[in-house]
């Protein structure tokens, strides 16, 4: 059913939303104030029932973990200037807003599937009777492992390649490895559904299906970047 909407000084103000989920595009803070492990969803300040904690994923979703719960700013940070905050509130439907991590930390795109904010789309949920019921991990504090190491390696071992820019060109022209890849890419995603739906118990959270998972988002970045694509041997 389609909600009837007015719009005041910038700000959407539902009068009958019965619409409970929207994709929103993700971007990051830019005035340094939203509080970590917190989001603030823009045009959604002026309605009252919307919750302080929404469930968020990313496209693709492909594992259980990639969907998360998350505080949501309702009210103006005692560090945020009133015209910052004021600004925010100004902004119509459309951005999820993710506020900066601790330092070490990992951001919340980074915990929801591995996300960043290149212009990657997220699925908001705030139906609160799916909230009631869902069980998925609040975003918290963790230590982004991946830039300790690559910070300790860099102090002893650092080898700077003069031709990374090069090889990356030749890696995304190169069309044979393109053609493989994405038909790589496409297997991968269908033998983790395949994993998940035959596990009746775990579904998703069977251990296979996650490893295709990973493998999956693996390849997705190969073809960009040439990660690696791993998999367990019995796979």
């Amino acid at each position: 059913k389609k909600s009837t909407t007015t719009k005041t000084s910038g700000v959407i103000k539902s009068t009958s939303l019965e619409l409970h989920h929207c994709t929103l595009r993700g971007v990051a803070d830019p005035t340094s104030r939203i509080p970590p492990n917190t989001v603030f969803i823009s045009g959604m300040e002026e309605m009252e029932s919307f919750p302080n904690t929404i469930f968020i994923t990313r496209f693709p979703c492909v594992k259980a973990s990639d969907g998360r719960l998350v505080e949501v700013m309702r009210s103006k940070p005692d560090d945020m200037t009133e015209s910052d905050y004021n600004w925010l509130r100004s902004l119509p439907l459309g951005v999820v807003i993710f506020g900066l991590p601790r330092n070490g930390c990992l951001s919340i795109p980074q915990q929801i599937a591995n996300g960043d904010l290149d212009g990657d789309r997220y699925l908001i949920c705030w139906d609160l009777t799916i909230l009631e019921h869902i069980q998925a991990e609040k975003i918290i504090d963790v230590i982004d492992e991946d830039n300790k190491e690559n910070d300790e390696k860099s102090e002893i071992d650092w080898e700077h390649d003069e031709n990374w820019f090069s090889k990356a060109q030749n890696l995304m022209m190169d069309s044979n490895t393109t053609l493989l890849v994405n038909q790589l890419i496409g297997k991968l995603y269908k033998l983790s559904e395949r994993y998940a739906d035959n596990d009746k118990v775990d579904f998703m959270n069977n251990k296979d299906a996650i490893a295709f998972a990973d493998a999956y988002n693996q390849a997705l970045e190969n073809g960009k970047h040439g990660t690696k694509i791993n998999l367990p041997k019995h796979l």
